[in-house]
């Protein structure tokens, strides 16, 4: 009884590091901070459209782009997991899902590493320290946070159970082709060297039809759209530079060098964790970690490779639109698993020692530092904005080196006691990103009518049902690529960041501009693909628009116009 009592300790204290953060977010906030990027401003938006399709909405997808935009570019339309859209919100669903892939990543790795170890403890921490690194990584899909289950089943079982073959094509349906094959394809080759046993063949073919007949099955669709449909805008892009930069990115990423300085802070303890974990099993005699560490080292190499241009001589004719899928992060996804166990099995061997408590306590607080980030930072951020005011608009502390200025303002301007450390507001929460009353209430003058957004993020204005010319998409028609660049012509050809961004990465189709008090869009170009309104976030003074509504119900910096 006290050793099932200490399991039930055990595991819940790790549950509740896991929830920390969205406990902070709602003391500090009263809702949970989300961070819009790939969250927000495109997987959700999609989520919504294929709920509607659902629901009978069946050309709910010509929302996007003008009406140009392609069913079967809906990557995620056949994901199972979308059946619980018939019975929750948007909302709700954002939830759900982030919950669940959280519980699968904890108990899949705990199960993983415990047949593996022995050791609960370590095995909890495993999982604690692998859940927190795969949602940073925001995984699209369930495939990363099932791996760990399917590796345990790979390495221990001689025979399959019916539960068994449900759950692997439960997680490959609801997983990604493109994003993750060689993650997948690497778990044969994890399990070849670390399988004790000798392989039973036969068992594994059968893994390898139950892994990639529902993979390509609920992918099928998006593959051959791609290839026979129209040419898709990822022809064009130039995603891969020469091998040494390759190598340094992923290193960079490997470290979370390339983070600015006010998102390293919250990753440099992490950093350090990961080097004294390679370096400890650099010196380990321990013939297992040896050979994880050493397939870390080969995945890196990969990496490099195929994030390099190298590649790029296979990338012709039909698998010319590989040239703009990240291949390298299909092997990177590995790299979570093997680092976890690493972490795990090098726990397990350390004797009774200072060094040993010591790794134990640095390792869940500098994961419980990485995991807690967002409402963190959000929280410093949104005091900042409070108290600074026009001050902290000025500052732009996306630089790395000018941070220093803003903590030096601070220092001038606000005592700690001034701090607010409740009820604060940001706007990195579903309901105060999607501004759903505002938008209701533009929603009135607009009708069936399509918009194009400047200074705000369109996908704001398909969540709230209304049709766009723009948003973030990953798979598009190249000929709308190309229409919807002459809106903006003007506004690249003055700032070679932005025409690169565009012309070789493309997967923005935003309405850029560098001046907001020297709009160069071209809002006639704009109304040729169908638009006939522009929600902007701030006053655009040309003749080719009339201005419908100013700071539009009462919401600050929203601003509603007619295409004339």
């Amino acid at each position: 009884m006290l050793k099932l009592n200490n399991n039930i300790l055990i595991h819940s204290f790790f549950v509740l590091l896991l929830l920390l953060t969205y406990i902070l977010s709602i003391i500090l906030f009263n809702e949970i901070i989300i961070i819009p990027h790939d969250n927000l401003d495109i997987a959700t938006v999609f989520d919504h459209i294929i709920s509607k399709i659902y629901h009978g909405e069946i050309d709910s997808y010509k929302y996007f782009l003008g009406g140009e935009f392609k069913w079967y570019y809906l990557e995620k339309l056949f994901f199972p997991i979308n059946i619980a859209q018939y019975f929750l919100d948007s909302e709700s669903f954002y939830f759900f899902k982030e919950i669940f892939k959280k519980i699968l990543s904890y108990v899949s790795f705990y199960i993983f590493a415990k047949s593996i170890t022995k050791s609960k403890f370590n095995s909890t921490l495993g999982a604690f320290f692998y859940t927190s690194i795969i949602n940073i990584t925001q995984p699209f899909g369930l495939a990363l946070s099932g791996m760990p289950y399917l590796l345990y089943l790979m390495l221990n079982k001689n025979k399959l159970n019916f539960k068994h073959v449900i759950f692997i094509i439960f997680l490959c349906l609801n997983s990604s082709i493109i994003q993750h094959l060689f993650t997948f394809l690497l778990s044969f080759v994890f399990i070849f060297f670390i399988r004790k046993e000798k392989i039973n063949i036969k068992l594994y073919v059968k893994f390898f039809f139950l892994i990639f007949i529902p993979l390509i099955f609920a992918q099928s669709h998006i593959i051959l759209g791609s290839i026979f449909g129209p040419e898709i805008h990822r022809v064009d892009m130039i995603l891969r530079t020469d091998i040494t930069t390759s190598a340094l990115n992923n290193f960079n990423f490997f470290f979370y060098l390339q983070k600015e300085l006010k998102e390293f802070i919250f990753y440099v303890l992490f950093s350090i964790l990961i080097l004294i974990l390679i370096l400890i099993s650099f010196f380990s005699k321990d013939k297992y970690i040896k050979l994880i560490l050493y397939l870390i080292f080969g995945l890196f190499i990969l990496a490099a490779l195929f994030d390099s241009n190298i590649v790029n001589i296979f990338f012709v004719g039909p698998f010319s639109l590989l040239k703009g899928v990240n291949l390298g992060r299909s092997f990177f996804a590995f790299y979570p698993i093997l680092l976890s166990l690493l972490l795990v099995l090098n726990l397990s061997i350390l004797n009774n020692n200072p060094f040993k408590i010591f790794f134990y306590i640095f390792s869940i607080f500098s994961t419980l530092i990485l995991s807690t980030h967002d409402p963190i930072q959000e929280f410093f951020t949104v005091n900042a904005k409070n108290t600074l005011g026009k001050k902290f608009e000025e500052i732009k502390i996306y630089s790395s080196f000018e941070i220093f200025s803003l903590i030096e303002l601070l220092n001038k301007n606000i005592n700690f006691k001034d701090i607010n450390f409740i009820n604060l507001k940001s706007n990195k929460t579903f309901n105060n990103y999607y501004k759903f009353e505002d938008y209701k209430y533009i929603k009135k003058y607009l009708g069936n009518s399509r918009v194009l957004s400047v200074g705000v993020d369109p996908m704001i204005a398909v969540m709230n049902d209304i049709k766009v010319i723009d948003g973030y998409y990953t798979i598009y028609p190249k000929s709308y690529k190309i229409k919807f660049r002459k809106i903006i012509e003007k506004e690249l050809d003055i700032n070679k960041t932005l025409l690169n961004y565009y012309d070789k990465w493309g997967n923005r189709v935003y309405s850029f501009f560098n001046n907001k008090n020297n709009i160069k869009i071209d809002f006639k170009e704009a109304k040729k693909i169908g638009a006939d309104y522009v929600i902007s976030s701030f006053p655009i003074l040309v003749n080719d628009l009339k201005l419908i509504c100013e700071d539009c119900n009462n919401s600050q910096n929203l601003f509603l116009y007619k295409i004339l």
